[in-house]
């Protein structure tokens, strides 16, 4: 795990050393710097596998190449590499990434099992190679300043050289789904790579383009084994153990939930002692479920560590959380993982995760509300004079079921479309999702794989371990397991109305059932009963700071929300959390309008 830099034009190090030092904290075992052919490259390295210094930036041939991420399958990768009479020099998983690319271009980046963002300089052909992997765990992002391209894995190294003018559409789409999704951020002239994309850049022609290696859609049906909770076991079971492998210690994130416990006992069973971590929250019992990570972590017999999460610790952090989240995200749980991220570091320099696991079997209620909207949608559409029958009752409830699911799916929906025009002080874009997935379930999936879980659940997690120099890593988005979660039916994905039915059937034959089948509890902290006292200040002062930006926001109705929710009127946490967090990135990064 690393931070990359880099940028096309004249040979600068004291401004490549600049990009570095913004990202000093995801890697601090080495720095390396190369430039060739008007082309730039740096990396700030957290050994992982092979820990020697010196090893990047990697060169093979007329390629020199830097990388954020594991290759998880490289020993496979290695012996087939030597099977064509390559040499490789190194135990280094990302040593097999020139080699490949060489053989196979770009979709060779499809045969790499791991998390990546990479920077490839081709010195022959002048051209530069961002690539950023399947699930989009890694970021990366780049800009085109006069002809020249910088590209960094944080967005706050690109602010260095950017005017800094906000993207009113993107802001739209924050304030309305939690986080900036596909390639625009909250910066006007910043993009991020596509995961499962390459963004390639000719620096002779000054021309961009775009390809894609990878497509979930293609994946949809395409699994070639048994589909039985036995086949899943294994999938699961070799994915974990593959990202066990390192030659540091190795920790793993316990909520408690079937996810984590699932991955943490395989890992358990791999490694023996295992060291665990998860948050409590004393001051509220009804978000804490301190007594299901303790159960499950007994059960398994983990080095178990609780990280308590209250208002003080809360208060800390927001007063420099601009600056901490990078590029914001709607996701209070950055807060009890970054406070996880922080004590884990003290003894482990990776850790394992839950990520994905929703979203490929099916495990949001969202899931199953909207599964039953639809069918309702569908029988009133087929209902002779059914279109005439919703206009006829009139309700906003029937009017919402007739409209298509790519129409009303949303995975959070913070601030509805009507609120946003009382909110944004200019128009803005409502973007509209296009599939050719006519399965309802499968198209919120595949929604969710590409919007919520890379840019938001996978931007929340990298962006609060990498804080403390510590690499995440999700078993759940192996491509053979992703392979298989979305080949499924849906009868094994929701059942008597549970979600991730064939997970828990696997879950069912290593964990406790209390543990397995215990109903579904999305994770929540008590921001909403902490705006109202302690972090209050913080809302206040949010107000304040977005006044100075008349021009883009509607202080007054936002004022309104915030006077709504500290009455008890309504419990607006989600809204205001998503103003201060603005608030705060505004005037970290001095954001202008």
């Amino acid at each position: 795990m690393c931070g990359i830099a880099g940028f096309t034009g004249n040979k600068n190090i004291p401004y490549l050393e600049q990009m570095l030092d913004t990202i000093s904290h995801r890697g601090q075992d080495d720095r390396s710097k190369f430039y060739a052919n008007g082309i730039s490259l740096g990396m700030n390295r957290l050994a992982i596998n092979d820990l020697r210094k010196d090893l990047y930036p990697m060169k093979y041939k007329h390629y020199a190449m830097v990388f954020n991420g594991e290759i998880y399958n490289y020993p496979l990768v290695k012996k087939r590499l030597q099977r064509n009479g390559i040499s490789l020099h190194s135990h280094c998983d990302g040593e097999v990434i020139l080699p490949l690319f060489d053989l196979y271009g770009i979709a060779g980046l499809s045969r790499l099992e791991g998390m990546f963002a990479i920077a490839i300089i081709d010195t022959r052909n002048k051209k530069v190679i961002l690539a950023r992997d399947k699930g989009g765990e890694k970021p990366l992002y780049y800009s085109l300043v006069d002809n020249n391209l910088f590209f960094a894995s944080e967005l706050k190294t690109l602010l260095l050289h950017d005017q800094r003018m906000v993207s009113r559409d993107a802001l739209a789409l924050y304030l309305h789904t939690g986080s900036v999704r596909g390639e625009r951020t909250l910066v006007e002239s910043i993009r991020k790579v596509v995961p499962g994309t390459c963004v390639i850049y000719d620096t002779e022609n000054h021309i961009l383009s775009k390809c894609e290696f990878w497509n979930p859609e293609d994946e949809v049906g395409s699994f070639t084994g048994n589909m039985t909770a036995e086949t899943l076991d294994e999938l699961l079971r070799k994915s974990v153990e593959s990202r066990l492998m390192a030659d540091v210690p190795v920790g793993g994130f316990l909520s408690g939930g079937v996810d984590s416990s699932l991955v943490m006992y395989y890992a358990a069973q791999k490694m023996g002692t295992l060291r665990t971590y998860s948050t409590i929250f004393p001051e509220f019992d009804r978000y804490n479920e301190a007594k299901y990570s303790r159960y499950v972590a007994h059960f398994l017999g983990t080095n178990h560590t609780e990280i308590t999460c209250d208002q003080s610790t809360v208060a800390s952090l927001i007063d420099k959380i601009g600056g901490l989240i990078d590029d914001p995200i709607v996701d209070p749980a950055f807060l009890p993982t970054f406070l996880m991220a922080h004590e884990a570091s003290k003894n482990v320099k990776v850790v394992l995760t839950g990520e994905g696991a929703d979203e490929l079997f099916g495990g949001y209620y969202r899931y199953q509300k909207e599964l039953y909207k639809e069918s309702i949608h569908r029988i009133i559409c087929n209902i002779p004079g059914g279109w005439s029958l919703g206009k006829w009752v009139g309700s906003q409830r029937i009017n919402q079921l007739l409209e298509s699911l790519s129409d009303r799916y949303s995975s959070l929906n913070v601030w509805s479309y009507t609120d946003l025009a009382n909110l944004l002080m200019t128009p803005f874009f409502r973007e509209e999702s296009a599939t050719s997935i006519d399965d309802p379930l499968l198209f919120m999936q595949l929604s969710d794989m590409r919007g919520y879980l890379a840019s938001q659940l996978f931007m929340k997690v990298d962006k609060a371990t990498m804080q403390h120099t510590l690499e995440a890593r999700a078993p759940y988005l192996d491509s053979r397991v992703m392979q298989f979660a979305l080949s499924l039916p849906l009868s094994q994905k929701i059942r008597w109305f549970h979600g991730k039915y064939m997970l828990k059937q696997v879950a069912e034959r290593h964990l406790p059932k209390q543990i397995v089948w215990r109903t579904k509890k999305g994770f929540s902290l008590p921001l909403g009963e902490w705006f109202r006292s302690e972090l209050s200040h913080s809302v206040y002062e949010s107000i304040d700071i977005l006044s100075e930006y008349p021009h883009l926001i509607n202080v007054s109705f936002y004022r309104q929300i915030v006077r709504e929710h500290m009455d008890g009127s309504f419990n607006h946490r989600d809204k205001i959390w998503s103003m201060l967090l603005l608030a705060k990135w505004f005037q970290w990064y001095h954001i202008k309008e």
